[in-house]
């Protein structure tokens, strides 16, 4: 059981219960009027419009210690409220935003609940007055907050905010004041390990390849990031796949001179066969190398010729369970990867000053 408060343990729910009506100023964001029975919490049910650091800087530090299998996090934006079974004593905590749907499912279930409380970060109610305010912003705060104030004025029980300037903005007693933790980085004591594939928009069909190799390493291992460049097109492919950074394409002069800023440990060249891709030729062996990472490569050509599999790369047919193994297998030995990779740089450093003058 959670009391979640910030001071002593309540049984009730959530912190002290404080007549937040009574405290309120003359521009409350809304009155908060839920009234719960006075019951332990056993379930905590946060919802949230996306993945967003107000969740993990406020709220989440702040209920680490309750059983994991207890609290639940929901994406408003993807689940919907059909989809959630609320069991009785949930605590429920609303993150910035609300949708209607969710509201009303929320007041079907207020029997089940030991309280809501709603958290803010942000002055919601001044940046609508901000001159030039992206209309797409400025409708999602009409549409998900300022549409929903009389949903969660008589949903919420409790008003939490992140600074003591919003706290007194709308009349709200210090107690309701959350200042933000740090985020603790699980895999702290462990240097996380990344990989990249540095593809055009000429390779649609390798990215969509890979997209299901990266959802499979990605679930297998929490301590992988995957690296790629691309467009909208490219961006949309990988959005729904966690550790996944997805940059914006760069000029090919920035690419060679400004890229090894970025920690890459593999490298992925896969190569479908097609009439295009035969005529390619082994220059993203160059390009991992350069960056400093030992590639993971198609065993066809122009690869499997020119690659010395175990030596200075990994030559892998295109099987994504080969992959996945291969990939996994180079991101647990770091001295496996360390040999490969000077073995690369060796090799890339004799062709280097191996080359003939075009005009002799």
């Amino acid at each position: 059981m959670w009391d979640g408060g910030t001071g002593g343990s309540v049984s009730g729910g959530l912190g002290s219960p404080t007549n937040l009506e009574d405290s309120l100023g003359t521009d409350p964001l809304f009155r908060p009027r839920g009234h719960y029975e006075q019951l332990p919490t056993r379930t905590v049910l946060i919802l949230e419009y996306g993945s967003n650091p107000s969740t993990d800087y406020y709220i989440k530090p702040r209920i680490a210690s309750f059983d994991a299998a207890a609290v639940k996090t929901v994406d408003m934006q993807v689940t919907r409220p059909g989809a959630v079974t609320i069991p009785n004593q949930t605590f429920v905590i609303i993150v910035r935003y609300l949708t209607s749907s969710w509201g009303r499912y929320l007041v079907r279930a207020k029997s089940k609940l030991t309280g809501v409380a709603y958290f803010l970060d942000d002055d919601l109610m001044s940046v609508l007055q901000i001159p030039g305010l992206p209309l797409r912003y400025r409708y999602k705060i009409l549409r998900l907050f300022q549409a929903q104030r009389g949903l969660l004025s008589s949903l919420c029980s409790r008003i939490w905010v992140s600074t003591i300037y919003l706290a007194e903005r709308y009349g709200l007693p210090a107690t309701s004041v959350l200042d933000p933790r740090p985020i603790l980085n699980k895999s702290e004591c462990r240097k996380p390990i990344t990989y990249f594939y540095a593809g055009t928009a000429a390779h649609w069909r390798e990215f969509v390849w890979l997209k299901e190799l990266v959802k499979s390493l990605q679930e297998s291992s929490n301590e992988l990031t995957f690296v790629t460049f691309g467009g909208g097109k490219i961006r949309k492919l990988f959005q729904d796949l966690p550790r996944v950074l997805c940059f914006h394409p760069v000029p090919w002069s920035t690419f060679v001179e400004s890229l090894s800023i970025i920690q890459f440990d593999i490298g992925l060249a896969p190569l479908i066969d097609s009439k295009f891709n035969r005529g390619r030729s082994h220059t993203k062996f160059y390009d991992i190398t350069r960056l400093g990472a030992v590639g993971v490569y198609t065993n066809t050509a122009p690869y499997a010729n020119f690659v010395r599999s175990g030596t200075d790369g990994l030559l892998v047919d295109n099987e994504l369970d080969s992959w996945r193994l291969a990939i996994l297998d180079l991101a647990s030995s770091v001295e496996r990867r360390t040999l490969m990779r000077e073995n690369a740089r060796a090799r890339v450093s004799g062709l280097a000053s191996d080359v003939q003058n075009l005009l002799t």
